[in-house]
């Protein structure tokens, strides 16, 4: 949360909500993530996607619009899990060459 770390207690109130199970994904949906998205001018996510799509049309030498783009939207669970594998990368290096022992990258999910 940006400036949980100048609310004192924040880490253990976050913690103490989250394991109660009265404020999680679902919620964080509703209340962040699609308020960023109306203030942003998209109804949902699926209109930020498709307008996503949309600047990703380029004209072909006959005036025709075509895709560009390897990927159809945004893949949440793929991204996440490159974000995974490149926190495992970081964590073998820390492993090899003795970083891991004095401050070692921890992967935390924000969610």
């Amino acid at each position: 949360m940006p400036a949980g770390d100048i609310i004192p207690g924040y880490n253990e109130f976050s913690e103490i909500v989250y394991k109660s199970g009265i404020y999680g994904p679902r919620e964080h949906a509703k209340d962040v993530v699609q308020m960023a998205l109306e203030n942003l001018g998209f109804a949902n996510r699926k209109a930020l996607e498709a307008g996503i799509r949309q600047t990703r049309l380029v004209p072909d030498e006959d005036g025709n619009l075509r895709e560009t783009a390897i990927f159809e939207g945004l893949d949440f669970g793929h991204i996440q899990e490159c974000v995974k594998r490149l926190f495992g990368r970081i964590s073998d290096f820390e492993e090899k060459s003795g970083h891991a022992l004095v401050d070692p990258t921890v992967f935390v999910p924000n969610y």
